[in-house]
């Protein structure tokens, strides 16, 4: 029997544990909505922090939607519930410092985040996991970057053609989805991609039509689909709202029940609309 070295082992496991996953634009996407659609409780405790006596939060106590943001800051959702359960201050901004007792993150950390990157870059080292592209090749889950100032996550253009994107954006304390910025807003930036990005176009849904929903058998459900990759485009119109126009793509799921009660569904969309 042959035996791997310490040392070669130990190069091994380097060099797989280096090696990030591609990913996709549905994934990056689905971490960017869940930082923006956080929900979060601030405490009293989490108005103040422990290691800087001028520090107060921007938030009073209550229940929030959106992480919080903080200067400096790379926290995991689980990080973040913890250490708000903790006592840490809810967000900072840069003239506080970066500081060991608040949580939140700042826009790089977001986008960091967002990438699945295993440490934290900044505005101005984030080339190192990304490389420029054009306007025109932008898709959800690129990003647009200001060195030493600001970035932000790529989402798409809205009905009236204007950028929509997510950000940690210290104006307005959290992260969130911004849907009232102009293109000139985003004139100094440059348009990035992560290095590992999936380009491989997203297969066409088989099922999710009329004669083959996906069947929802089991509770609770859910599931992700994207309608423009859906080869059912039957329905243009619903009773319960029959002046609202639906033309274009549906996915369809089908549920079974066996007894009386109440059904709740809930729906989410990452692009605003």
């Amino acid at each position: 029997m042959k035996y791997l070295s310490g040392a070669f082992l130990a190069a091994l496991l380097l060099t797989l544990s280096a090696g990030a996953l591609a990913l996709d634009s549905q994934t990056i996407m689905s971490h960017a909505e869940s930082y923006a659609q956080h929900t979060w409780v601030c405490g009293s405790a989490n108005q103040t922090a422990s290691c800087k006596s001028s520090y107060s939060s921007d938030y009073s106590p209550g229940t929030y939607t959106g992480v919080a943001y903080d200067w400096g800051g790379f926290d995991s959702l689980a990080q973040y519930d913890d250490k708000l359960g903790q006592g840490y201050g809810a967000g900072s901004h840069s003239w506080h410092g970066v500081l060991s007792c608040t949580t939140g993150v700042d826009c790089s950390g977001y986008v960091s985040r967002c990438w699945e990157l295993p440490y934290k870059h900044g505005t101005a080292t984030i080339h190192q996991a990304s490389h420029t592209i054009t306007k025109d090749d932008l898709a959800p889950g690129d990003a647009w970057n200001k060195a030493g100032s600001h970035i932000v996550l790529w989402s798409g253009t809205s009905s009236s053609g204007g950028p929509l994107f997510y950000e940690a954006s210290g104006s307005a304390s959290k992260v969130r989805f911004n849907t009232a910025a102009s293109w000139g807003y985003l004139s100094a930036y440059t348009p990035i991609r992560f290095d590992d990005y999936d380009e491989t176009p997203v297969e066409p849904l088989t099922n999710g039509t009329l004669t083959d929903p996906i069947l929802i058998d089991t509770f609770p459900f859910s599931h992700s689909a994207d309608t423009k990759q859906s080869s059912s485009d039957t329905i243009d119109s619903y009773s319960c709202a029959p002046g609202t126009g639906e033309v274009g793509p549906e996915v369809v799921y089908v549920v079974l029940l066996t007894q009386s009660g109440t059904l709740s569904a809930a729906i989410s969309d990452s692009s605003g609309t």
